[in-house]
């Protein structure tokens, strides 16, 4: 027996009970791997909740879970909104941590170990992300960076890759695709804002738990592949991502708005939003 299931079983009586909240849009063909490597964490299973909220899907997903996964709670969700759907899973979670992962990523056996183990040595500690990876094994993501005029991008600093950190850093915000939270922080400041829908919702939500006293880590131990955008067009991706500046900076920076409205142009240019509505 490795010694990593010898710890966790040592340690499954102190350790927090956890749900991990999946969102599915016809996703099906991502749902093996995500699945599979959350069976095989060193996690003691009957602390461990699994749930995919479906927003609809019409390529076979929920059957597929039904069937291979039996373990899966699934919850449906009426509209495709990838925020209402994380809260609703989250809401119907039974776990006093809740971690949001994207159904196209594959989890390394220690992630969530690892992600307990920070945010339960710290009671200020509100949400916790690891290192993001490619399928290829290359950087995508160690934290958000904010850049000039209210943008925002993933930190992929592939000459540091935490040579120079500690094994856990105070960070602005963390990549959505994979985040333990405190479920009670959560609560505290109303969830996610539902009305950015997808992207820059994890900003929105760091900046919200940072205002009140929380704090956002980055641990370096625990790893993520991701595959980016798997379910989403690279068009719609980019509507959301510029139009969800704007919100944020109306929410946030109001102040800042009438400066900053034209950004990179974006809305200038394209001639058809009604199809990315």
């Amino acid at each position: 027996m490795e010694i990593e299931q010898i710890m966790t079983k040592k340690l499954s009586k102190k350790l927090p009970a956890v749900s991990i909240v999946t969102v599915n849009y016809n996703g099906k063909k991502f749902l093996k791997d995500c699945f599979d490597s959350l069976s095989k964490l060193n996690y003691p299973k009957e602390r461990l909740e699994i749930v995919m909220v479906d927003n609809g899907s019409k390529d076979g997903s929920i059957a597929f879970v039904e069937q291979k996964f039996s373990q899966v709670k699934i919850v449906k969700n009426d509209v495709n909104n990838y925020c209402r759907a994380n809260n609703l899973g989250i809401r119907k979670s039974k776990g006093k941590y809740v971690a949001v992962l994207n159904n196209d990523t594959r989890v390394d056996k220690n992630w969530l170990l690892e992600l307990v183990k920070t945010i339960t040595s710290d009671n200020l500690i509100a949400a916790v992300g690891g290192k993001i990876l490619f399928p290829n094994g290359k950087i995508q993501s160690m934290g958000h960076q904010e850049l000039p005029n209210f943008y925002w991008a993933d930190n992929d600093d592939k000459e540091n890759d935490f040579k120079t950190y500690e094994k856990k850093k105070d960070v602005e915000s963390l990549s959505g695709c994979a985040v333990l939270y405190r479920k009670n922080a959560l609560s505290e400041v109303n969830y996610f804002d539902e009305d950015f829908n997808m992207f820059l919702e994890d900003v929105d939500i760091a900046i919200r738990l940072r205002k009140q006293g929380w704090k956002v880590v980055l641990v370096h131990q625990c790893k993520v592949y991701h595959v980016k955008h798997g379910t989403i067009e690279e068009g719609r991706a980019q509507f959301y991502s510029e139009r969800n500046r704007l919100l944020l900076i109306a929410k946030h920076y109001p102040e800042k708005l009438s400066t900053a409205l034209l950004g990179s142009g974006f809305f200038t240019a394209l001639k058809d939003l009604d199809s990315f509505a």
